[in-house]
């Protein structure tokens, strides 16, 4: 689970890179308020393809590690069913765009929603592939066709916006990097699943039945994510949609990098609940809690610290009114993580309508607290609503965890692990830096955070063998490869 999860998050880190380096390229080369238009259709699009990328690709990882159907057949059933269902969902989009446009009072808005409906169909297929190399725990396979899909997509959208298409050319190249995913996928398909095994074939309504609440948990969960940025277009101006994609953007750090967790966690946990082996997933959760805490708390601290110079750093000084934001909205996608990781958990035991109650809570929450926050506070408010439903999320799904599985964050760690990060802010605070400089901070908190962490105890010596078996087990598969 361990090197699985490294190769995953290796993975999201080029994915994260790439990202980032695309909207870097599209802040300068569009401007705030192309910018925000851009995000905005981004937005939708993305809220919309929450119906394809979450039901039957989860419903492969969750299956898939059981080992109890015909491996061929899970993945069979779900390429029909994921493909047939994109189309449908592809083609209610395209019919829906107009009221999208006027829901937002912006005409323009329907020919670039049929633009980017394209990457619906392209995307989840991308998405059915991926579930079916993590329930497979091809982690590797995983990770390379995570690569692929990034590069790809990068390298379209730069090519395309150079050629002059700007917004146009940002969203045809956003559904020909998923379309290098897909290729990816395809290629592990046609080795990995020639022949049927001993096992009974699996009925599609078992795989709708787990599916199902997936999809609408799915919704919701990422309506949490985007919701804010709908109601900032829908009472600010362009300029303030622009503002808070590019806060946005950096404040989704720690999910883009921990969304790979949830990729081993899932089919690692259900297969052990499966062989009813309580105490290691009750150690795994445990473990996976101790990890994010580690590496969550200083991530907020740091980017809140430093929200002006990292804006002026990566977008220049006209992006810097998204300096506000990006301390709150950090501090809300942080909260958000751990509500993901909490919910991966529950579907792993298989309470995908618990996850779907608690996300339906959230969801309430977060839409009540836009109507009234965003008027009264502006881009700020927005963030705030995303930070309380994810609050009402994360203690939801903890309670259930803590009751479920008596397994929870060691309270002593997590107070060396916020005593570390605390010295690491003090230490840093005097150093005032205006842009490249906060890389060289970056390095200097970090190295105080580990001494910290290591003058306290909290790093020991059962960490440290974690480490050495990780690149252990890379430096053997490396060598296995060369001598092929």
């Amino acid at each position: 689970m361990a090197r699985g999860t490294l190769l995953l998050m290796m993975g999201q880190m080029v994915f994260m890179a790439s990202g980032y380096a695309m909207n870097i390229f599209l802040a300068r080369r569009l401007g705030p308020e192309e910018l925000g238009l851009f995000g905005i259709i981004l937005a939708i699009l993305v809220w919309v393809e929450l119906f394809v990328i979450n039901g039957v690709p989860t419903a492969m990882q969750h299956f898939l590690p059981e080992a109890k159907y015909d491996a061929r057949s899970i993945v069979k059933q779900g390429v029909k069913l994921q493909g047939l269902y994109c189309l449908i969902v592809w083609a209610l989009f395209l019919a829906l765009a107009p009221v999208f446009a006027r829901f937002f009072r912006d005409d323009r808005l329907t020919v670039f929603f049929w633009i980017a409906s394209i990457d619906i169909v392209i995307y989840g297929l991308y998405w059915l592939f991926v579930g079916i190399l993590s329930g497979r725990r091809k982690f590797a396979w995983q990770a390379l066709t995570t690569t692929a899909y990034a590069l790809g997509k990068l390298a379209a959208v730069v090519a395309l916006v150079v050629l002059g298409m700007d917004v146009k050319g940002a969203l045809i190249g956003n559904w020909l990097g998923s379309l290098v995913g897909v290729l990816i996928g395809l290629r592990f398909w046609q080795t990995q699943f020639n022949a049927h095994d001993s096992r009974p074939a699996i009925e599609r309504g078992t795989l709708l039945a787990y599916a199902r609440p997936i999809i609408v948990y799915t919704i919701i969960m990422n309506l949490l994510l985007y919701l804010d940025i709908a109601f900032v277009k829908k009472y600010l101006t362009d300029a303030d949609v622009g503002f808070y994609h590019v806060a946005g953007t950096l404040a989704r750090i720690p999910y883009f990098i921990f969304i790979g967790l949830s990729f081993t966690l899932l089919p690692t946990l259900s297969r052990a609940i499966a062989q009813n082996e309580h105490e290691r997933a009750r150690q795994q959760i445990r473990q996976v809690m101790r990890f994010l805490f580690f590496l969550l708390v200083p991530t907020v601290v740091f980017i809140s610290q430093n929200a002006g110079p990292l804006i002026r750093l990566l977008y220049s000084d006209t992006y810097l009114p998204a300096a506000r934001i990006l301390p709150v909205l950090t501090l809300a996608l942080v909260m958000y993580t751990l509500f993901y990781i909490a919910t991966t958990i529950l579907n792993a035991d298989k309470k995908p309508g618990l996850a779907l109650w608690i996300a339906a809570g959230a969801g309430i929450v977060d839409l009540a607290a836009n109507l009234i926050w965003v008027p009264r506070y502006g881009a700020v408010g927005a963030a705030m609503a995303t930070g309380l439903a994810s609050a009402v999320g994360m203690v939801g799904g903890g309670i259930y965890i803590f009751r479920r599985f008596h397994a929870g964050l060691n309270l002593f760690s997590l107070l060396r692990i916020s005593a570390a990060c605390l010295l690491a802010y003090l230490a840093t605070l005097p150093w005032n830096v205006y842009a490249v400089g906060v890389l060289l901070k970056a390095a200097g908190f970090t190295a105080v955070y580990f001494l910290a962490l290591i003058l306290v105890r909290e790093l020991n010596a059962s960490d440290w063998q974690v480490v050495k078996h990780i690149f252990a087990g890379a430096s053997a598969r490396a060598g296995a490869s060369a001598t092929r």
